[in-house]
């Protein structure tokens, strides 16, 4: 069994943004945005988010290796809930990202986790979100299949809330995001009426619009009392702006009634690759949900 089971601090996973590019184009953001990633100022970016994810938690890095663009984006396993000891690795659709769950597997496995393999197809931590007790949320269609995220939860004693995903909000962590015990922010207009209901018997839903999701209000980070939200709003004109504002009064709203507090990082340059801020963390416990 992992010592970080016993640890009662936060610990994730990231990954410096070395090698990222959006040469490889995987996603609808990418296929529509034709800018260079600025390899140094997404550096600066990544290091901030860093240096707020230390004040509270342990953070190990996975070495970035060539020819792995994407690595950076934390996705390439998930760890369970309820059986804590237990790391899945993904098995990517997506191309270009084969060969980052091996990077991390080592990983895991020398922190003395449970490693399995995921059959096709599956994204780790970004479409399974805990809930409470054995219940997970489980994203499928983009990103990761019904079938393997059924497989995952009969093979692991759990039990799945599915959610389709869609081209725009191709990962789980687009549509919903666990505030707190009592609370999840959903994206009520992009997933299924029926979901939403089943969600709802779970855990009190505070509602995200189409544009909040599209935002990232749903691509948060909890570290304790603290949310951390990506934003760029002070880079933005017009509509633009009107939108991301709205979004961001909304989340601290949503956190005010938790009794959190947001803290917004800008994060513009992984906005070429289609990410925000969870795309660049991964737990290794679930401290943070505390």
């Amino acid at each position: 069994m992992s010592w970080l089971t016993n640890l009662r601090k936060p610990a994730f996973v990231m990954c410096p943004p070395v090698y990222i590019s959006n040469e490889i184009k995987n996603n609808k953001w990418m296929e529509e945005d034709n800018s260079t990633i600025d390899v140094g100022r997404a550096l600066f970016q990544w290091n901030n988010l860093y240096e707020l994810m230390t004040t509270d938690a342990i953070v190990y890095l996975l070495a970035p290796k060539p020819k792995l663009q994407d690595q950076t984006f934390v996705n390439s396993f998930v760890v369970l809930a309820h059986q804590p000891d237990i790391a899945i690795l993904s098995n990517f659709r997506a191309a270009g990202r084969v060969g980052e769950e091996k990077e991390a597997g080592g990983l895991l496995a020398r922190l003395g986790f449970k490693v399995y393999q995921s059959p096709p197809y599956f994204e780790g931590w970004p479409e399974l979100k805990w809930i409470h007790d054995n219940i997970y949320v489980a994203g499928y269609g983009e990103r990761s299949t019904l079938k393997t995220q059924q497989y995952l939860a009969e093979a692991f004693d759990y039990k799945i809330i599915p959610v389709k995903t869609s081209p725009y909000l191709y990962h789980l962590d687009c549509l919903f995001f666990k505030l707190s015990d009592e609370y999840a922010i959903v994206a009520v207009d992009d997933i299924p009426k029926e979901a939403v209901k089943a969600i709802s018997r779970e855990i009190e839903i505070l509602p995200a619009d189409h544009n909040d999701a599209m935002q990232g209000i749903c691509n948060s980070i909890r570290l304790r009392r603290i949310i951390i939200n990506a934003s760029n709003e002070d880079e933005l004109e017009g509509e633009d702006r009107k939108i991301e504002v709205a979004k961001n009064e909304k989340l601290k709203q949503y956190a005010e009634l938790a009794g959190m507090e947001v803290v917004f990082v800008n994060l513009s340059e992984f906005l070429k690759s289609g990410a925000l801020a969870s795309c660049l963390v991964a737990p290794l416990n679930y401290r943070h949900d505390e």
